[in-house]
Formats: C-alpha cells, structure tokens, sequence
C-alpha cells in the first residue's frame, strides 16, 4: 500500500506520489494536524488554509507517472484515506502552564480524558497549543505569572486557551475573557473544541 497527497489553496497545488505510510505521518498528516507548517512541492503550507487530501492505493510505476498522468491514474486505482488517516493521528500535546499545582492537576486531567497529553511549560518550545489553567484560590497572582500567560497568549492567540479551577471567573484584566471550568464535566469536550 502506497500514499498520494495532494495539497491545495486557492489555485496553488502540490502532490507527492508513493510515499511510505511513515514518511507520509511524519512529513504531512503530523504536522498538518497540529497547524504546523506542511513542506510538499518546493513550498510552505499552512493547514488552516489548505485542503489535504490522501489517496491510498498501489504503487505507481512510472509508465503510471509519464505524461504527466500520476495523479489521475492514483485517483482511478486508489481511494480517499483522508480523514480516516487524520482520525487515527497520535494524541496532540499542549503546553500547560498552571498557576498552582491544583490548577495544573486539574487542567492535565481534563486534557488527559480528552486524549491530550499535557507538556510542561518550561519544556514546551515551539507548542502549536497551550491551556493557560488559573488557579481561583490563588487571587491574581504575581508579576512573573501575568508575564507568562502574556507571552503565553501573544505566542499563541486563539490557540492559547484559558481555563479556571476552583472558581467561576478569571481574575484580574481578564474576568471577562471566555474560560473554561475545569471542575465540570464536559471540560475535556469543551477545551477539545477550543483546542481544534
């Protein structure tokens, strides 16, 4: 079983041909599921933007690639994988940065029962996620945490997302943000929709 891949934006197209299912995981579905940059065709490709689309099948000889036909032949003997491949790619990792050892507790056993393995701030270079846990037992906290979860939230954006434990609101300038509670139950749904 070989792998054709096929990314596209707007009018701009990119394919590889039989790739190996770990050379397929590892240069394409991988990054592509956590919003990393994709290399195919010579080019730089950011998922948010583009459509993916996998093909498994036979291997094309090259008789199947001359003329320019590859990818017309894959379509013909292979069958769209796509999202049964996307599907089954490993747990994500987000980064976490927690203001007390009960708030990251909480926020790592929430990310866990979402299948969502939990990285260390301090260890968490180059993260496409973070979940910024707050701590409502904590008050606001000193000037060293308001820094982290400043960077924490100009590195990421949307994709860094804040929750509370213990409490119902964020303190300080963010009160008003949107948080997710970590001592409910539907925490692990609701950060994996923030999360996507």
């Amino acid at each position: 079983m070989h792998y054709h891949v096929q990314i596209r934006r707007g009018f701009r197209v990119a394919r590889e041909l039989n790739l190996e299912e770990a050379e397929l995981r590892t240069r394409v579905l991988t990054p592509f599921s956590r919003g990393a940059l994709v290399s195919l065709g010579g080019r730089e490709w950011e998922p948010p933007h583009c459509e993916l689309r996998v093909l498994a099948g036979p291997e094309l000889t090259a008789a199947d690639l001359a003329m320019g036909q590859g990818w017309q032949n894959a379509e013909r003997s292979g069958r769209d994988v796509t999202a049964e491949l996307l599907a089954r790619r490993p747990a994500a990792a987000v980064a976490l940065l927690a203001q007390t050892p009960a708030a990251a507790a909480a926020a790592s056993a929430a990310l866990e029962r979402g299948g969502v393995r939990a990285l260390a701030w301090e260890q968490a270079a180059g993260a496409t996620a973070a979940l910024v846990a707050f701590d409502a037992a904590a008050g606001e906290g000193d000037a060293r945490w308001w820094l982290e979860v400043g960077r924490a939230l100009g590195a990421l954006g949307a994709r860094a997302v804040l929750a509370v434990h213990g409490g119902e609101a964020l303190p300080g300038p963010l009160a008003q943000a949107p948080a997710v509670r970590l001592d409910e139950d539907a925490t692990a749904q609701a950060l994996m929709e923030r999360l996507r």
